[in-house]
């Protein structure tokens, strides 16, 4: 599975534009402790970040291998490879987006994916070879599809998952080879009318797919080492003319699973889990892949490709069934939140990033609101909230039922005038029967200035992460004793069951 990362549109630093990328995704700070360790409860990924933290860190050193080919000329050709195409019988005319374009993939509104998962298997469907059918669309966020719309490809004997964009490619040929070959890959390179192909094909071992994601592989069952468990094929078209859509498709499948030692090695640190946590590729086909280098090349000569480039395009119009499709799951998901919130205080979404979020408004301000419902045995209940953490403002007292823990982090601002409320309250429920669920309600306020639901700048037009202004913050819109309230009386389980629910579908 190799990593894909985004090289940023103006540098002249390849390498520097891929480390960029690959954290374009990550969070403001604020947001960050929003979505804290206290908010989601996720015990058993923290416990086992040290796996997942040297799979960040090979995947992003990954990039830097190069390996080519070249193999000649090919007759394929990019058929409409201009944003804007006179109009035919059989292609319409599409008016030119504004705004600038990356390379790699780009920042998705979720407006834009709800209309991707609409349109984009009508659009990409005639494309395809006969006898594979493409649905199941969603955002992908993985080791390799990083912010890309994907979907699974489905024939005679199994499954794949396929993942594509467009952007805006550099001008230096360098930057562009460290993006499309990845370490270990084929990495063919074909000339073609309008532009080159780079076809890149990985063969993963189970020891190969655990040393890419830092896992040793002792933790193999022995003899299981050179067995190939998934492969990886990827073609990026790179036009001459730079002005014009550079487009990716990328398939991948796991055709054996993994094997793992009947006991952990002596070495595992306490409390991770066997087998390891280690990340799966969702689909599988005993086969391989479901199309060949020929196939993906053919993709660029079809009528219809023009149309699925300007559909990926994360800045052309996003068609209206869409916008109210998003606009009735916000009234929803402010209904079902409703019911635990104080009066005045009303929950929506922002529909302007690629995951969404929730938000609350109310007298004084605007704040994000992380909650969810999960339940813990007794041993991680204890590891995660046995006690208030050193330097932290933590506090804890028995109510009814169980114990009610909140930690409080304060801002500093850059204001002549700061604030003295919290920038973030974690409300935590623990009941006293383990058999029901811990809640929590994670309040991050928002600067004063601040207005939900505005988009922002692309990270790849700019090359930076946007400036987050740190100005007085607003008091937060629920009390530790309003969430207790809705706790006690059940609203706050159903609230946070519903949201989480209605927020899921939209991802």
């Amino acid at each position: 599975m190799s990593p894909d990362m985004s090289v940023e549109d103006h540098g002249d630093g390849a390498v520097r534009g891929l480390l960029d990328s690959a954290f374009a995704g990550a969070e403001p700070p604020m947001r960050d402790l929003a979505s804290g360790s206290i908010a989601r409860g996720d015990a058993a990924r923290r416990r086992n970040r040290r796996w997942a933290a040297c799979g960040a860190v090979l995947s992003v050193l990954a990039v830097i291998g190069t390996f080519t080919a070249v193999t000649g000329a090919t007759p394929a050709r990019h058929r409409n490879p201009t944003p804007v195409t006179p109009a035919t019988s059989s292609e319409p005319v599409y008016a030119p987006p504004s705004g600038p374009l990356g390379f790699g993939p780009g920042p998705a509104s979720i407006d834009k994916m709800q209309d991707l998962k609409n349109r984009l298997p009508a659009a990409l469907q005639p494309l395809l070879p006969a006898g594979i059918a493409f649905g199941q669309v969603g955002m992908h966020d993985d080791t390799v599809f990083i912010n890309r719309m994907s979907g699974v490809l489905s024939g005679p004997s199994g499954s794949n998952l396929a993942a594509m964009w467009v952007g805006r490619a550099p001008a230096e040929d360098t930057a562009i080879r460290k993006f499309a070959c990845q370490e270990g890959g084929t990495c063919e390179t074909r000339i073609a009318d309008g532009g080159t192909i780079y076809l890149d094909e990985h063969v993963y071992t189970a020891a190969d797919q655990l040393r890419h994601i830092g896992v040793a592989v002792d933790a193999l069952k022995p003899g299981t080492e050179k067995t190939v468990v998934s492969r990886s094929l990827s073609m990026l078209f790179v036009p001459a003319d730079r002005t014009q859509y550079a487009f990716e498709f990328q398939i991948e499948t796991a055709i054996a699973p993994i094997r793992y030692a009947d006991r952990a090695p002596a070495d595992v640190e306490p409390g991770i889990p066997w087998p390891p946590p280690v990340p799966e590729i969702p689909v599988s086909d005993p086969s391989g892949l479901l199309m060949s280098n020929d196939d993906l090349v053919a993709m660029l000569s079809r009528p219809g490709l023009h149309g699925l480039e300007y559909l990926l395009d994360y800045r052309t119009a996003i068609a209206p069934a869409a916008k109210a499709q998003v606009a009735a799951a916000g009234d929803r998901i402010a209904a079902a939140a409703g019911a635990a919130l104080p009066p005045g205080v009303k929950a929506g979404i922002d529909s302007s990033e690629t995951l969404p979020r929730l938000y609350l408004t109310g007298p004084t301000g605007t704040d994000q609101l992380n909650w969810t419902a999960f339940v813990l045995d007794a041993a991680d209940r204890q590891r995660e909230y046995g006690t208030c953490e050193a330097g932290d403002s933590c506090t804890r007292r028995t109510v009814p039922g169980g114990t009610l823990m909140i930690n409080e982090t304060y801002p500093n601002s850059d204001s002549a005038t700061s604030s003295d409320t919290p920038l973030v309250d974690s409300y935590v429920f623990l009941p006293d029967d383990l058999s029901k669920p811990v809640l929590t309600m994670t309040l991050s306020s928002e600067p004063l200035s601040y207005r939900p639901g505005q988009p922002g700048q692309p990270v790849t037009a700019t090359g930076a992460m946007p400036t987050l202004s740190r100005a007085p913050y607003a008091p937060l819109q629920v009390s530790r004793d309003q969430f207790l309230t809705a706790v006690e009386n059940g609203q706050a389980l159903t609230a946070i069951t519903t949201t989480e629910s209605l927020l899921a579908a939209l991802q």
